[in-house]
């Protein structure tokens, strides 16, 4: 049996900001990020696997880490994982379709992948700001 509770969707839908430095000041894109609802359990096991790969982040040379070098899931895992959908516009003003290959693609810009890393980050935590989707 299990529990339906009013007002608890399968996804959460996050609003997020990519901050993309330009010659002169800051171009902010906010765009909605929505991700897989899973259980406290879940989400406490990979809050704290984030939490070990920033301490050895912060006592290593940044510039000689590699993924291998990390414990846990790496970023492009975590979002493959938890990250289904978003509401995000491309520079024409058209909607840039969700896809495998689409997540791929903005992951490599670190501003993008950097927002919707703080989006997960929200998400796992329950932090106000995420927001259910119908």
């Amino acid at each position: 049996m299990s529990i339906v509770l009013p007002g608890i969707k399968s996804e959460i839908r996050v609003p997020v900001l990519a901050e993309i430095p330009l010659e002169k000041g800051i171009h902010k894109v906010r765009f909605i990020a929505v991700f897989k609802r899973k259980s406290h359990d879940e989400n406490k096991k990979v809050f704290e696997e984030l939490q070990e790969r920033a301490k050895v982040i912060n006592q290593s040379d940044f510039e000689e880490l590699s993924e291998d070098d990390l414990p846990g899931m790496s970023d492009s895992e975590l979002l493959a994982d938890y990250l289904v959908g978003w509401k995000l516009d491309g520079a024409d003003g058209q909607p840039i379709e969700f896809s495998e290959e689409a997540l791929a693609e903005v992951a490599q810009v670190p501003e993008y992948r950097s927002a919707l890393i703080v989006g997960l980050m929200e998400c796992l935590t329950g932090k106000r700001s995420a927001r259910a989707k119908n």
